[in-house]
């Protein structure tokens, strides 16, 4: 039986693969596996990945926002005319948001709903695909009409703008995770995001309480990060990795197995029924927190002893998961009353204490395994935003962050009624405290719905005046290129056929 035989190459050479790990945009990671591992994965042939260039470009963006302590704003853009327009307007990145394809385009099923990421793995990369294409397109248009003279090249656009995607929750078990970043890499984005919630159970009824999330183990996050990363060193892929976290606005959490959860998962501190038996009896979920009075172990134990006795405690637990504690309570025979089993709802997730300090804990705990960190709030204050910079720069003095915009202005700057110039300043100042990436999730789609309301209601109301007021007279006015795609595309046409035309037969 023959073997593939190539030219010779590097591409399974364990070494040339462990010198790749130590270059400068690899070496803050920790992985959990060898070179050689990764070259006994890796194809025979290097079939390369097409968005290298662009996930380097990315990652050069944001060292010089760092330095300059400034903030690159996006949004998100889940149509070819946006992603167009968006390189011709100045913007360096787009973002492809997973509610937003969710509420309008899921190819394959074209089965709409809400943002609960269940639609299949392949969703988001065929948007990403899509759009890289559509880049990749324009810009060979932008070369043709250069080459035929109707533009000068420095009057075209960079169109290459560094595709951000939502990776959800991983969509599964790892071997699942890495599907769908093998997805992501064939379509040509620059960065992907995954999350730490147990997927599909959103509950948006308490959506402004923070009542909406359920977290999974710490653990299980750097899984999903691991088998992301894994996928893309067997690709050979530069693409960045953001770790997201819920932990800010989180109400329950799958699993107390991981001592880094310990300080958030809470317990009932008084002797009552469980939960879910009250809640049978149709006790409402208030009612019985007040009477469990909810706190977290260690707050529990340092109210319930002295001093000293809490001291030693801490020391000698340190590391522990919530049942080795609770062992050693009891070994101790401590007067502690605590018990998170009670506040267990029906599904069997336990309580967790909400707020940055959480979402401090799980980005540090995941900076070893992910290039960016993000903690995803329904709208962090300056003093929030910078207590979350603080300390996960205190341990990571370099580290890059995101931050959502999904707020009104006034949430952010701690004014109902901001001014102008106090909204503009909103990003610059995010940037100062070293949020380099920012995106607005779903303004693209809002902005369009905006655009079309008034465009809609313009021609039902004067017909063809309204077209030509809202859009003809606009388009020409402000040079917008899609007035001119039809040409564009023919001269990249022309230019092919023209390249094979003769007037005899060809032999």
């Amino acid at each position: 039986m023959s073997s593939v035989t190539t030219a010779p190459s590097t591409f399974q050479d364990p070494s040339a693969i462990a010198s790749w790990f130590a270059s400068e945009g690899q070496k803050h990671w920790k992985r959990s596996y060898t070179p050689e591992l990764v070259a006994s994965l890796r194809q025979p042939i290097d079939l390369g990945c097409p968005s290298n260039p662009v996930a380097l470009k990315f990652r050069e963006q944001l060292k010089k926002h760092e330095a300059a302590g400034t903030g690159s704003l996006t949004y998100g853009a889940s149509d070819v005319v946006t992603g167009a327009l968006m390189g011709e307007t100045g913007f360096e990145t787009l973002y492809v948001s997973g509610a937003g394809v969710s509420f309008t385009d899921v190819p394959g099923t074209f089965d709409m709903s809400a943002d609960q990421a269940d639609y299949p793995y392949t969703t988001i990369p065929a948007k990403v695909k899509q759009l890289f294409n559509a880049q990749l397109l324009h810009t060979r248009l932008d070369q043709s009409k250069v080459a035929v003279g109707k533009v000068k090249k420095e009057e075209t656009f960079d169109r290459l703008l560094p595709i951000v995607a939502d990776g959800d929750s991983g969509h599964g078990s790892s071997t699942a995770t890495m599907k769908m970043l093998k997805c992501f890499v064939d379509a040509g984005v620059s960065a992907v995001h995954i999350d730490d919630l147990l997927s599909g159970v959103k509950d948006y009824s308490g959506y402004r309480n923070h009542k909406n999330h359920v977290l999974v183990p710490v653990s299980e996050h750097i899984r999903r990060m691991l088998s992301a990363k894994l996928q893309l060193d067997v690709c050979g892929s530069e693409i960045l990795l953001i770790a997201r976290t819920d932990a800010e606005i989180a109400s329950h959490i799958t699993s107390t197995i991981d001592p880094r959860d310990r300080p958030f998962i809470l317990g009932a501190t008084t002797d009552v029924e469980s939960f879910v038996a009250a809640q049978e009896k149709g006790q409402g979920e208030a009612a019985w927190d007040k009477l469990a009075n909810l706190e977290t172990l260690d707050k529990t134990v340092e109210k319930s002893v002295e001093k000293s006795v809490f001291d030693k405690f801490a020391k000698e637990t340190e590391g522990f998961t919530i049942a080795e504690a609770l062992k050693y309570i009891a070994k101790e025979k401590l007067p502690v009353v605590w018990d998170a089993e009670c506040a267990r709802t029906v599904e069997g997730w336990y309580r967790y204490q909400v707020g940055v300090e959480a979402a401090i804990s799980r980005a540090i705990a995941l900076a070893p395994y992910s290039d960016i960190s993000w903690t995803c709030g329904p709208g962090m204050s300056y003093e929030i935003a910078q207590q979350f910079a603080t300390g996960v720069k205190s341990a990571f003095p370099n580290r890059l962050l995101a931050y959502n915009h999904t707020a009104a202005p006034g949430t952010i700057i701690g004014n109902p009624n901001p001014t102008d110039e106090e909204i503009k300043a909103v990003s610059s100042t995010l940037g100062k405290q070293g949020y380099v990436w920012q995106f607005m999730p779903l303004g693209g789609q809002i902005g369009n719905a905006v655009a079309m309301y008034t465009y809609s209601k313009s021609v039902a109301e004067d017909g063809i005046l309204g077209y030509h007021n809202g859009v003809n007279r606009a388009a020409h006015v402000g040079s917008v290129s899609v007035v001119d795609w039809v040409g564009a595309t023919g001269v990249h046409s022309d230019q092919i056929t023209n390249a094979i035309k003769t007037t005899k037969f060809i032999k």
